[in-house]
């Protein structure tokens, strides 16, 4: 009896290991399940990214999967630099993963981001590194320091998210940079977790190159079309009095290329008189067919004008408000022939309050744009490429008009040697006929 009590013992001692054995095989392969589930979420987000923007979307995903499967992150991030650069580019994800904004941070003054430059450079894929007392206190303060990131922690620290006293960066470097997951305490159980989803990040990333650059190509695709279309136009031209089509032209292109603006000019100064002539477009169009002439005078923004064309200005702005633009708009309204503008343009130019005036200068004067806020560099870059088409044309139209000039004198000069050899074209061919006649018997 004894025996088999012992055996009875046994055998469902043998059938509990084998049933926890189970269960944890079990529990592994549901874990493994979670995991390859939330690592599968972030590819399909990223396989579905269409535009570069979507970036931020795709990692918000992946910080919010990961604190999904129950990891004790405070907090994840994202650092983007190329080999041997010594700034990097930080976007962090506060408690709902949420992302900031992006923030600059040098890679050779603080410990800890020496320490992402160096891990980098070795070669290393992943790394843990405990942070805490005043060494922390200093990595936080330093961050605090840094343009952008004040602001950053301020909405963190809103969202509840208080500075720790201790944390742990688990660092996971990739081709472009590092992906960071902060916890509040060693996880050495997640940095396989961490790794795997450093690798997906990596191909999110490589996604995002992907679309930036052929969003790139088709962006450069619409300036080059935009361009021939104002080349195109500008070698059209007959005479001064088309300038009223080409602005009408350069208005619309860079309206369809989305920037901002609410009139386009094209002046041309008068290296004699310092005068400029203005021919004007807005969405209606033209404001007149014809140029109208601002004489040489003394407000600020008219000589300011002239010394940025002197300095040949290719990229320039300029804010015209208060007492200024008032005293401005008052005099070219009613002193110069802008007063001949419609009642309504002059009203709406007027009602402005304040206005930004960006302007790339040429040779013969400048393309300048107003608009109710500062343009974008990427808008400022386009106006001078504009610019440079319009001088290379308005050159060519020039050189045109000197040529034609220059046959009509001819052609004039040639008519008056004739007049003057004798009185009337008949006598002219009565004393050219003895001598061909001459010829002949000779």
């Amino acid at each position: 009896m004894e025996n088999s009590a012992q055996q009875q013992i046994e055998k469902i001692e043998l059938l509990e290991k084998l049933l926890q054995e189970k269960s944890a095989a079990t529990e592994k392969f549901q874990r493994e399940v979670q995991i390859e589930l939330a690592l599968e979420r972030v590819r399909a987000r990223t396989m579905a990214m269409q535009k570069s923007e979507e970036l931020a979307e795709a990692a918000k995903l992946l910080f919010q999967q990961v604190q999904a499967l129950g990891l004790p992150v405070l907090s994840c991030g994202y650092n983007i630099w190329q080999s041997g650069e010594t700034v990097c580019t930080g976007w962090m994800s506060d408690s709902s993963g949420s992302i900031s904004p992006p923030f600059r941070i040098p890679l050779t003054e603080s410990p800890t981001f020496i320490r992402f430059r160096e891990s980098k450079k070795k070669g290393e894929h992943f790394y843990a590194e405990e942070v805490s007392g005043e060494a922390l206190t200093a990595q936080y303060r330093y961050l605090l320091s840094l343009p952008n990131f004040k602001s950053i922690a301020e909405g963190f620290q809103k969202a509840g998210f208080a500075l720790p006293a201790y944390q742990v960066n688990n660092v996971v470097n990739f081709s472009h940079g590092n992906l960071i997951f902060i916890t509040d305490q060693p996880a050495p159980a997640a940095w396989d977790i961490f790794k795997r989803f450093g690798k997906v990040f990596e191909q999110t990333y490589t996604r995002f190159l992907d679309l930036q650059k052929a969003e790139a190509q088709a962006r450069e695709a619409q300036i080059e079309l935009g361009l021939e279309r104002v080349r195109a136009r500008a070698m059209a031209m007959q005479g001064s009095a088309e300038l009223s089509n080409l602005i009408e032209t350069v208005y619309a292109e860079l309206t369809r290329l989305d920037i901002s603006l609410n009139r386009c000019v094209i002046m041309i100064f008068d290296s004699e008189t310092l005068g400029a002539t203005w021919w004007m477009a807005d969405e209606a169009g033209a404001f007149t067919q014809k140029g109208l002439y601002l004489q040489y005078h003394e407000h600020p923004p008219h000589l300011a004008y002239l010394k940025a064309w002197q300095e040949r200005r290719e990229k320039w702005q300029y804010i015209l408000e208060g007492k200024e633009k008032k005293d401005w708009d008052e005099y070219i309204f009613s002193e110069t022939e802008l007063r001949q503008l419609p009642d309504f343009i002059v009203a709406n130019m007027k009602a402005v309050e304040k206005a930004y005036i960006s302007a790339s200068f040429n040779n013969f004067g400048c393309l300048t744009i107003g608009s109710l806020q500062p343009i974008t560099e990427e808008s400022s870059d386009i106006l001078l490429r504009f610019s440079k088409v319009f001088d290379s044309t308005y050159t060519r139209f020039n050189d045109l008009k000197k040529a034609s000039r220059m046959r009509m004198n001819d052609a004039s000069s040639v008519r008056d040697a004739l007049n003057g050899g004798c009185k009337t074209p008949s006598l002219l061919i009565h004393s050219v006929t003895p001598c061909l006649s001459s010829s002949k018997m000779q």
